[in-house]
Parts: structure tokens; sequence; C-alpha cells
């Protein structure tokens, strides 16, 4: 439940969200979500060691598969391997990109400009000093 809102966690134990907060914050069950992390994080390290120690095997059989030009492996496997090898290189492919392009007159922008700056005072965002010098 790591990362679940206190909220939620109050909802499913049917708990006060407060009873959720001083159990989590006290000293018992942070020295043991600490243990926790510590094994998540050794079971990460052990993982990572034995990819890497696989990754020449790995590379390996990637390079067959692209080199095999269908004799032994069916020729979609060699291109979807060649293209996630190309992804991994950096030479992904072209993403498809919608834009749009507008064109205001120097009136218009002023006028946009105004609105922005009133709607910033009204919200407070801004001082009405500023909105007046600019």
């Amino acid at each position: 439940m790591i990362g679940t809102p206190n909220k939620d966690i109050a909802k499913t134990l049917n708990v006060s969200e407060q009873m959720v907060s001083y159990t989590l914050n006290s000293k018992v069950v942070q020295d043991k979500i600490d243990l926790m992390r510590a094994s998540r994080d050794a079971d990460i390290i052990d993982l990572t060691r034995e990819i890497r120690s696989k990754a020449p095997k790995a590379l390996k059989l990637l390079e067959d598969i692209i080199d095999d030009h269908g004799k032994n492996y069916h020729i979609a496997l060699a291109a979807k391997t060649a293209e996630n090898w190309m992804n991994r290189a950096g030479y992904s492919p072209v993403q498809k990109f919608q834009g749009a392009v507008a064109h205001f007159t120097a009136e218009e922008i002023e006028d946009l400009k105004k609105k922005a700056l009133e709607n910033a005072k009204i919200s407070n965002v801004i001082e009405a000093e500023v909105i007046e010098n600019a």
C-alpha cells in the first residue's frame, strides 16, 4: 500500500485518516518501512546484476535475429527486433505532431494583453499597480 493516499487506506480499513497518519508516522512503522525499502533495494541490485550478466547473450541473440534474414526466425520478429534496437539507440520513429497556427493583428494582441492583465488583477495574481504601469 506504499504510495496509497491516507484517505484510501482509511476507507479500506474503516478507520479515520488521522489514525492512518498517526500509524504511518510512528517510529515502529517507519522502521518497518525502512527495512522493506532496504530489502526492495537489495532485490533490485541483484536483479540488475543478473540482467547485466545476461546482456551479452541477449545482444548476441538480437544480432542473430537481425542478421538471420528470415532463415531461422520469422521476418516479423527480425523487423520488430531491429525496430526496438533502433529505438533504444535513439533513432525512434517520427511521432505524429499536430499543431495550429494563428495570426493576430497588433490590435488583437494588445486586446489579449489587456484582458489577461485584467483577469490577473481580478484573481489577485498580480497587483493593480503593475497593471497600471504596463
